[in-house]
């Protein structure tokens, strides 16, 4: 399954129909098309910041209307996905050195409006669960590697990850060229894995 970074734009989103809401709905289904329908999505939401990771454990996790001052169609917008205890377990046995995740189990957070503002237009049928992994406020550029080289897993395992930035509206057709030139300094040639390639990654994104 792939890795998905992506950005919302304003709130709205979700009620609009768009080039960007297009080409997210083309996004989804081709996701669908060339790896299967996901069994989950792990959103890593820049909504929910804690001071260690913590990942949701719900089977129906809330739908969270964090933000101010829109119109109450807005707020009476309805996705009804799941969550997925077996996934926020998983993340949990992946923890270790660098990547301490916990629990949620006050269940302070849900699905908040960075994820279902576009989860709804990527998958629009409400599918294919959802479990939301805090950002640590902790944790450093090393430690973030770390915990994404640890979840690098579930994506063998038909979870989609999909990584958001706040109000960021990210032009997914204008991105192509500079993402494929990200990619290919990131990764290697087939057969050709370098002892030294986790440092060398770092080393990039640290730039």
């Amino acid at each position: 399954m792939p890795a998905v970074f992506m950005g919302h734009g304003s709130p709205m989103l979700a009620l609009e129909e768009s080039d960007r809401t297009r080409a997210l709905t083309r996004l989804g289904e081709r996701i669908v098309e060339r790896h299967g329908r996901p069994k989950a999505a792990l959103m890593v939401s820049a909504h929910w910041f804690t001071p260690g990771w913590l990942v949701q454990t719900e089977e129906e996790p809330e739908q969270v209307y964090d933000m101010y001052g829109f119109p109450q169609e807005l707020y009476d917008f309805k996705y009804p996905v799941k969550g997925s205890p077996e996934l926020g377990r998983r993340v949990l046995g992946l923890a270790g050195e660098g990547f301490a995740v916990e629990e949620d189990v006050e269940r302070s957070w849900g699905i908040d409006h960075g994820a279902w503002t576009t989860l709804c237009h990527l998958f629009p049928k409400a599918d294919v669960p959802v479990v939301q992994l805090s950002v640590s406020r902790a944790a450093g550029l090393a430690a973030s590697y770390e915990a994404g080289r640890r979840l690098a897993a579930l994506r063998d395992e038909g979870v989609v990850a999909l990584r958001r930035r706040a109000h960021e509206a990210v032009r997914l057709g204008g991105l192509r060229r500079p993402c494929d030139c990200l990619l290919r300094r990131l990764r290697p040639a087939p057969g050709d894995v370098p002892a030294d390639r986790g440092a060398k990654q770092l080393a990039l994104l640290q730039r």
